[in-house]
C-alpha cells in the first residue's frame, strides 16, 4: 500500500553481500536470531524485549509483550508487513517510500529545529570496533562484533535501517538520521552491534537507553514455526490499513466478518 503522509506531518523528523554460491545457499538455509533487551539508565530489569528472526534476507520481528504481532521486513519485495495472528489481519507499507519521505525531511531540515540532528548525524567516530555517532543532543555508542556469517552484516543493516525509518515515520519518535549513520558505520566495519547506548537530551537532563543484543547462529524448530505462521499470514490474513491494524476494536470487527 502507498504511504500518503504529507510533508507537514513528517516535518519533525524531517543485494545481500557477495559470497560464494555454495556458502550463500547454506547461510540462507540456516539464518540466525537476535534477542534484544532494552534498559533505561541503571535499572536492572529491561523495559522492552524483542526477538528478531532472519531467514533468506527477510527479518521477522516480535515484541515479547505481543507474540501475536510480527513485523516482517522484506527488502526483496520492498515491503514492511505487520501481521497479527490473533485477529488474522495484515497491513503493508513500502520500505522505499518511507525512506524517500525521510530523505525529503532531511533535505528540508536545514534552517529548522531539526538541523541539530543533521549536524550530530555527521559526527562519526570509530575506535577499536566501537562506533560513536552524534553529540550532546543525541548520541549513539555501539559495541560491535564480527559475525560468524558474513551475510548477517547486510541482513541486519537492512532491517535496522528499515525499522529506524518506519518507527520515526509511524510514531513521531526521534529523527532517525543519527541511527542511520550508526547502522552504516557498523556495517562498514563488517560487523553487527552487540550493544547500543543512546543518550538523548530531554530538557536539562540526559535520558539513556541501552540495548543489549544476543545473536544465535541457528534457528530452532520453534523459530521456523513462527516464520511459517508469519508467511502464511502474508497470504491468508485480511488486508487492512495501518490505523485499523492498531485499533483493536476495529481489528476484532474485521476478524469477526
Amino acid at each position: 500500500m502507498s504511504v500518503t503522509k504529507s510533508l507537514y506531518t513528517v516535518r519533525w523528523w524531517g543485494c545481500l553481500l557477495a559470497v560464494g554460491i555454495a556458502s550463500s545457499a547454506l547461510a540462507q538455509s540456516e539464518g540466525f536470531r537476535v534477542e534484544t533487551d532494552v534498559f533505561v539508565g541503571d535499572e536492572p530489569a529491561p523495559v522492552f524485549q524483542s526477538l528478531t528472526l532472519f531467514e533468506n534476507g527477510i527479518a521477522y520481528d516480535y515484541s515479547r509483550d505481543d507474540d501475536a504481532t510480527c513485523t516482517i521486513v522484506d527488502p526483496q519485495h520492498d515491503r514492511i508487513v505487520l501481521v497479527n495472528s490473533q485477529h488474522q489481519i495484515r497491513t503493508e507499507l513500502s520500505i522505499n517510500e518511507i525512506a524517500q519521505l525521510i530523505e525529503t525531511a532531511r533535505t528540508q531540515a536545514a534552517g529548522t529545529s531539526l538541523a541539530v540532528f543533521l549536524i550530530g548525524a555527521g559526527k562519526i567516530e570509530v575506535v577499536d570496533g566501537i562506533v560513536t555517532v552524534g553529540d550532546d543532543n543525541l548520541r549513539y555508542v555501539a559495541k560491535t562484533s564480527k559475525p560468524n556469517e558474513p551475510y548477517a552484516v547486510q541482513w541486519y543493516r537492512t532491517f535496522a535501517d528499515a525499522m529506524a525509518n518506519f518507527n520515526a515515520w509511524a510514531s513521531g519518535g526521534t529523527p532517525p538520521f543519527a541511527r542511520l549513520a550508526l547502522n552504516g558505520a557498523v556495517a562498514d566495519l563488517g560487523s553487527i552491534p552487540v550493544e547500543i547506548r543512546r543518550d538523548i537530551k530531554a530538557g536539562k537532563t540526559q535520558v539513556q537507553h541501552t540495548s543489549r543484543l544476543r545473536t544465535t547462529w541457528l534457528l530452532s524448530k520453534t523459530d521456523r514455526a513462527r516464520i511459517a505462521q508469519a508467511q502464511k499470514g502474508l497470504v491468508t490474513y485480511t488486508p487492512v490499513d495501518l490505523a485499523t491494524f492498531h485499533n483493536r476494536v476495529q481489528a476484532k470487527q474485521v476478524a469477526n466478518k
